[in-house]
C-alpha cells in the first residue's frame, strides 16, 4: 500500500487546506470503505427503521454478522493474494491481474456461499431475507478481496469512487424498498448498495488492466509457501471480533427467532462503532509513516544492492529502526488522542445514539482496547514486509489467547468491565509483536544475508536481494517459484 501512500502524501505536501482534505479523504476510503459504508448506512437506516422494534433487531445483527464474519473468512485469502499481487508487480507481469482476479473472486464466491447458505439456513426468517443476507455476505466479502487488487495497483482514485457511489445507492435503495418492504427492503437496499461498489470497482479494474476471462491459479501455491501468513490474518480478525461474540455466547446473550443468531443488543453496535476510532490512525499510517518507512526500508536493501561498507549498511539499519520506533510511538499517541476524544463525548453519543448506560461501557472499553490492538496490526504489517509471517502468527495466537481470557474474566464482573478483554489480549499481543519486530531488526543484517540462495546452491542473481525478492523462503524465476 505504499505506492498509495506517496501519491496522497503528495496531497498532504501541497501545503493548502484541500490538499490535505483531499490526502487523508481517500487515504480514510482506502484504509476503511467497507466500514465507513456501512456504519453510514447503519445509522441512517437504523434512523429510518426506529419504530420497528425487532425487526429493527434482526436486521442490526444480521448486518454485525455478515461484516464480523466476512473480514474473518476472506482475510487468509486476502493476505496471500496480496502477497502474490506485489510478487507479480515487482516482476512486472501486469498480465496476470485480471486472470487472477476472475480465480480468486469465483473462489472467493464459492466458498462464502456455501458458508452464507449452511449459516442461513438454521436462521428462522423468510426466504426474501435468507437470499438478501446470503447474496449480501457474498458480495461483502468479495468487496475486501477487489480491496486488496484496488491497493496493489496504486488506483486510489477507485476506491473513492465506489465506496461514495455505492453509499448514495444504497441510501437510495434503502429508502425506497423500506417503504414498500419494510425490513426486507431495507436489507435488500444493503445488497443493492454493495452491488454498486463492486460493479464501479471492477468496472475500473477492467478498463485500466486488458480484459480477460480467463484463470490463474498460481496464487493457490503462496498457501504452501508461507502458511503462516494466512493462519496470522485469520487469528488477528478472530481475536477482535471473538470477544464480542464471547459476550454473545454468554449468560445474557439470546437468540433471536433463530437456533443459531445469538445477540447481546446492550453491546453490540456499541462495540462496532468503538472500532471506528482506529480509522484516523490507519490513514495517517497509510499517508505518512509507511511512506517514510519504506524510504528507509529501500534504502536499507539499496545499499546492499550497491555493495556500500558494512559501516554504511548497519548506519541505513540503525535508521530504519530509529524511523520506525518513531513512527509507531506517534501513531500510538494518535490513538491515544482519538481514544480520550472518544470518550470525552461518549455521554453526547449516548444521547444521540439512544444508548443506556451498558452500551457506554461497552464503547468506553472498546475504545481503550482500541489503543493496544491498532498497535498490534502495525507491527504486524512490518513484520509482513520483512515476511516474518512466524513472528506474526505468534502474536496473533497471543491475542487470541488473551482476549479470551480476558472476556471469560470480564464476564464474572458484569457489564461495566465488557470489553475489556480486547485491551488484555491486544496489549499482550501488541507486547510480543513490537518485541519479535525489533528483534528480528536488531539483526537484520544477519538475516538478509544468511537468507541468500548461495548457501542453498543457487546461483546469485541480482533482483533476489531486492526487499520483494529473497527475504523469506520464496524465490520468482522466470515466473516459477522456488522454494
Amino acid at each position: 500500500m505504499a505506492g498509495i501512500g506517496f501519491k496522497l502524501r503528495a496531497y498532504t505536501q501541497e501545503g493548502t487546506l484541500g490538499g490535505i482534505f483531499r490526502g487523508y479523504y481517500h487515504a480514510a476510503l482506502v484504509a476503511a470503505g467497507p466500514w465507513i459504508l456501512t456504519v453510514v448506512s447503519l445509522v441512517v437506516v437504523q434512523y429510518l427503521m426506529r419504530a420497528q422494534g425487532d425487526e429493527t433487531r434482526l436486521f442490526l445483527e444480521l448486518i454485525i454478522y455478515v461484516y464480523a464474519w466476512t473480514l474473518i473468512t476472506t482475510a487468509p485469502i486476502q493476505l496471500v493474494v496480496t502477497r502474490y499481487l506485489a510478487d507479480q508487480l515487482d516482476a512486472q507481469r501486469l498480465s496476470t491481474h485480471m486472470p487472477t482476479l476472475v480465480s480468486v473472486t469465483l473462489v472467493n464466491a464459492l466458498v462464502h456461499m456455501v458458508i452464507g447458505t449452511a449459516f442461513i439456513s438454521f436462521v428462522n426468517i423468510n426466504w426474501f431475507m435468507r437470499f438478501s443476507a446470503v447474496a449480501l455476505f457474498v458480495l461483502v466479502a468479495q468487496t475486501w478481496l477487489v480491496m486488496a487488487f484496488i491497493g496493489a495497483l496504486r488506483a486510489y482514485h477507485l476506491v473513492a469512487t465506489s465506496f461514495v457511489t455505492g453509499t448514495a445507492v444504497n441510501l437510495i435503495a434503502a429508502y425506497t424498498l423500506g417503504r414498500y418492504l419494510s425490513v426486507n427492503g431495507y436489507l435488500m437496499g444493503m445488497v443493492v448498495g454493495q452491488c454498486a461498489v463492486l460493479a464501479v470497482a471492477l468496472a475500473s479494474l477492467a478498463r485500466e488492466f486488458e480484459f480477460d476471462i480467463s484463470f490463474n491459479w498460481d496464487w493457490l501455491e503462496y498457501f504452501k509457501l508461507c502458511p503462516q501468513l494466512p493462519l496470522a490474518g485469520f487469528i488477528y480478525y478472530a481475536s477482535v471480533w471473538m470477544t464480542l461474540m464471547f459476550y454473545w455466547w454468554g449468560p445474557e446473550g439470546y437468540l433471536i427467532q433463530t437456533e443459531i443468531l445469538y445477540a447481546f443488543p446492550t453491546i453490540d453496535l456499541a462495540s462496532f462503532y468503538a472500532q471506528m476510532t482506529i480509522i484516523p490512525t490507519i490513514t495517517a499510517f497509510y499517508v505518512h509513516c509507511e511512506t517514510s518507512f519504506y524510504e528507509d526500508y529501500r534504502g536499507f536493501y539499496n545499499a546492499i544492492l550497491t555493495k556500500k561498507p558494512l559501516e554504511f549498511i548497519q548506519d541505513s539499519r540503525r535508521r530504519l529502526k530509529t524511523r520506525l520506533r518513531d513512527s509507531l510511538f506517534g501513531l500510538f499517541l494518535i490513538q491515544v488522542a482519538v481514544t480520550l476524544g472518544a470518550l470525552t463525548f461518549a455521554p453526547q453519543l449516548q444521547i444521540l445514539l439512544q444508548w443506556n448506560d451498558g452500551e457506554r461501557y461497552m464503547f468506553r472499553n472498546v475504545c481503550l482496547g482500541a489503543v493496544p490492538q491498532v498497535m498490534l496490526l502495525f507491527c504486524q504489517v512490518i513484520l509482513f514486509y520483512f515476511q516474518l509471517y512466524k513472528e506474526a502468527l505468534w502474536s496473533s495466537v497471543v491475542t487470541f489467547i488473551g482476549c479470551l481470557v480476558g472476556a471469560f474474566i470480564t464476564l464474572r464482573f458484569g457489564q461495566d468491565y465488557y470489553g475489556l478483554g480486547l485491551l488484555l489480549g491486544a496489549s499482550l499481543g501488541c507486547l510480543v509483536g513490537y518485541w519479535k519486530l525489533f528483534g528480528q531488526v536488531d539483526q537484520l543484517e544477519y538475516l538478509t544475508f544468511s537468507k541468500q540462495p548461495m548457501a542453498e546452491g543457487i546461483p546469485f542473481d541480482r533482483d533476489m536481494m531486492t526487499p520483494e525478492g529473497y527475504l523469506g523462503k520464496t524465490i520468482l524465476r522466470d515466473g516459477k517459484m522456488v522454494s
